[in-house]
């Protein structure tokens, strides 16, 4: 969705220098791209299309982006046994496809993916499709960016499929970039965010409120590790087991946080037009300064974004699930080959 500018610098290559081999399918999904995708492929793509080198889908149900969504479409929609995921913004290398196929050859129940020192290509990972289905695809609650390719690796080890790490840097190329998530996206969801620390990148602890577009919020104590010292897995994480969730209203000079039930669960003031006193239970009450430094509200924003997939996929690892989405992901209407008069319904 809304990566055409990497497609043309990537899908030409990676057609190129995979043909010849039989039975190849590249399967690309317009995931309602609004870049003009789907001309582009019209004027570029009509050959490969026409001799079955390229299949091109597109669905027009998404608003937005959903990463395991989107994965799994394209994975169900795949004709073949073996299914490999590359992102808009990835290189295949020469013969990529021939090296999947000796692999697979010689080791049956194996994923493939790469090994975690190469930037940029994390999303790519190859796996037999009855695998695939059999763990129930990309978790679709982690609609945004991040942990989904782990979490799905963990479960298909669960599921006793074993990882081949690809090592070799020439089947492991992708176009450097920053944006690896819809920055602006995840900003446009905040109405506010507050913290409790003057200068929050260089603290150890801070509370953050964020108050969302849609009236729902999330307060905890944010713990930057780094600055906390000592061994951690995470930059980031939450001192509290789980965000305090529900609903904000404001009244006047009020602002009320209510729990799900719609009763208050913090009476806060706001002054100087701006800041914020929350009760709090130890030190009777905390200020909390409205974030207006762009870089610290970027933080914030990636940060809630990130723990929720990571919260998902440590649910996923303690639980020992192998299956999610109970059996119905990657649902949806779909078009092939632009044949709008043929709709196709993924159960």
């Amino acid at each position: 969705m809304n990566r055409l500018y990497h497609l043309k610098e990537t899908l030409l290559k990676n057609l190129t220098n995979n043909t010849g081999y039989p039975g190849l399918e590249v399967l690309l999904l317009d995931y309602n791209s609004g870049d003009d995708m789907e001309q582009w492929v019209k004027n570029n793509l009509s050959d490969h299309i026409e001799r079955g080198a390229l299949v091109y889908y597109k669905t027009f149900d998404p608003l937005e982006f959903n990463h395991s969504h989107a994965k799994n479409m394209a994975f169900k929609l795949a004709s073949g046994n073996i299914v490999c995921n590359i992102n808009a913004d990835n290189f295949t290398g020469n013969r990529f496809v021939y090296y999947i196929d000796e692999v697979f050859r010689t080791n049956k129940k194996v994923f493939m993916r790469p090994l975690g020192l190469h930037p940029g290509v994390a999303g790519v990972v190859c796996v037999n499709k009855a695998d695939f289905l059999h763990v129930g695809g990309f978790d679709e609650r982690m609609s945004v960016y991040g942990w989904e390719d782990v979490d799905f690796r963990n479960r298909l080890r669960l599921a006793g499929v074993e990882e081949w790490k690809i090592r070799e840097k020439f089947y492991l190329d992708a176009i450097g970039h920053e944006e690896k998530y819809d920055r602006q996206k995840l900003l446009s969801r905040i109405k506010a965010a507050y913290v409790s620390e003057v200068n929050p990148v260089n603290a150890v602890t801070t509370k953050v409120l964020i108050l969302f577009e849609d009236y729902r919020f999330k307060y905890g104590t944010v713990i930057n590790n780094k600055r906390k010292g000592g061994q951690f897995e995470y930059l980031f994480d939450l001192e509290e087991i789980c965000w305090t969730e529900g609903y904000w209203q404001k009244e006047g000079g009020d602002l009320k946080l209510l729990d799900e039930a719609r009763d208050v669960v913090y009476d806060a003031t706001i002054f100087d037009g701006r800041n914020i006193r929350l009760p709090d239970n130890n030190a009777g009450s905390v200020l909390l300064y409205r974030v207006t430094d762009e870089y610290v509200l970027n933080m914030i924003s990636y940060f809630e974004m990130d723990y929720r997939n990571r919260t998902i996929m440590i649910n996923n690892m303690e639980r020992k699930a192998v299956a999610v989405n109970n059996g119905m992901f990657g649902q949806g209407r779909v078009f092939k080959n632009f044949n709008y008069e043929m709709k196709i319904d993924m159960e």
